[in-house]
């Protein structure tokens, strides 16, 4: 989709004035939707003067009061804003855990505070030990898997490791499913190489 003619472009000095005068919108609009200041203010601002500038740059949207292009624009930004943090690349295929569930459920263990921290420092320490030496292993395994593999396949990989899903990697890099799946195959089996060399 093709970007708004206003959204490259600086605040004009009328505009700037405007913004100023309607900056209470922005903790209103926070307030109002029980949003944290700290979190939001950042990921709300952008699209705050973005309404400024689209209220100016289409004449027909001044017959409205600002507060609604306001809202509207606002809204659109929260719900892009988690729709992006929503997608299947952004979230753990394995769900999420917390080290407080792991090792605490009070129902069960019947731990004290001071316990439970305990275990929880003792989780963290063996987790992160074992995770750091398998990383270190893990990355150059894939170093050398990266090796014998073309740019295609780089990028594949790649996109994989970010969390893409098959099909959001074979649509974003142009090529048929067919293709896609025989570069699969290819990719397996030079991983499985270097993996049982070692």
């Amino acid at each position: 989709m093709p970007e708004a003619i206003y959204t490259a472009r600086p605040l004009t000095d009328e505009e700037k004035i405007f913004a100023e005068k309607n900056h209470n919108l922005m903790y209103r609009y926070i307030r109002i939707h029980e949003l944290d200041l700290e979190d939001w203010y950042d990921i709300l601002i952008i699209p705050y003067l973005q309404a400024v500038k689209k209220y100016f740059t289409y004449e027909h949207l001044q017959k409205y009061k600002f507060e609604q292009i306001f809202f509207r624009t606002l809204d659109s930004a929260r719900s892009n804003y988690w729709r992006a943090m929503n997608r299947k690349m952004r979230c753990p295929s394995g769900g999420i855990y917390s080290y407080e569930n792991l090792v605490c459920k009070r129902e069960r263990d019947d731990l004290t505070g001071l316990e439970c921290a305990e275990n929880m420092a003792y989780l963290a320490n063996g987790i992160c030990n074992e995770s750091a030496e398998n990383e270190v292993v893990g990355t150059e395994m894939l170093k050398e898997a990266l090796k014998t593999l073309d740019a295609e396949e780089q990028m594949i990989i790649k996109k994989k490791l970010y969390g893409y899903s098959d099909e959001e990697i074979y649509k974003s890099m142009g090529i048929s499913v067919k293709k896609y799946n025989q570069i699969l195959d290819r990719l397996i089996k030079a991983v499985e190489e270097v993996m049982y060399d070692v």
